[in-house]
């Protein structure tokens, strides 16, 4: 008796899930021209050099939040010897950065402090 309880609710909660599923409103088609006219000043490349300004790596990145922070390759910026990444945007702008702070190793990511541009 105990077990067709359990089966019982369990078919009621997955019956509400369906239901609230059934429910929701279909997405909305994404408009990717204009999410790519409103990313891309913040996306650029990366790259990565030693204490000598020799290049390491090249990667992509891209500004996070008010621009002081970029969101980059784990890979590119773990080099041995790393130094200095630099994230050069599309609008020209070259911003550096030399605090590697905050990493993630299960997604591969990076956030690194970022200079106001020269």
């Amino acid at each position: 008796m105990r077990r067709l309880a359990v089966v019982g609710c369990i078919c009621v909660v997955l019956g509400g899930w369906a239901a609230l599923v059934s429910a929701a409103p279909a997405a909305a088609k994404v408009d990717l021209a204009a999410v790519r006219e409103k990313a891309a000043p913040a996306v650029g490349r990366v790259t990565v050099e030693n204490a000598w300004g020799i290049s390491q790596s090249v990667s992509t990145g891209f500004l996070m939040g008010d621009g002081r922070f970029a969101v980059v390759d784990l890979g590119a910026v773990r080099q041995t010897g790393a130094a200095r990444a630099t994230l050069h945007l599309t609008s020209g702008a070259r911003l550096t950065a030399t605090e590697f702070g905050m990493a993630d190793p299960s997604m591969g990511l990076a956030v690194l402090r970022v200079e106001a541009p020269a």
